[in-house]
């Protein structure tokens, strides 16, 4: 069964193109950080998500504050 958490991780993965180790990278972060962010049941501060933007290419920091299916509507239009 597929958590929320990572349709949100499968999504990133699909419009930015990265891993979740490279956006931890990117940030200079651990992975477990970045995971704990992306947590549906969480909510991160708006400079985390901010910085999630930058890292990730683009997506809209909004998809990091909101959980699924809310924050689908924040990616990026194809």
């Amino acid at each position: 069964m597929t958590t929320k958490s990572q349709i949100k991780i499968n999504k990133i993965r699909m419009y930015s193109g990265l891993t979740v180790k490279e956006i931890a990278q990117r940030m200079d972060l651990t992975v477990q950080q970045v995971y704990k962010y992306l947590d549906d049941e969480k909510s991160c501060k708006l400079s985390t998500a901010e910085k999630l933007e930058q890292a990730t290419n683009g997506i809209s920091h909004q998809f990091f504050m909101y959980p699924v299916p809310t924050a689908l509507q924040f990616l990026p239009k194809r």
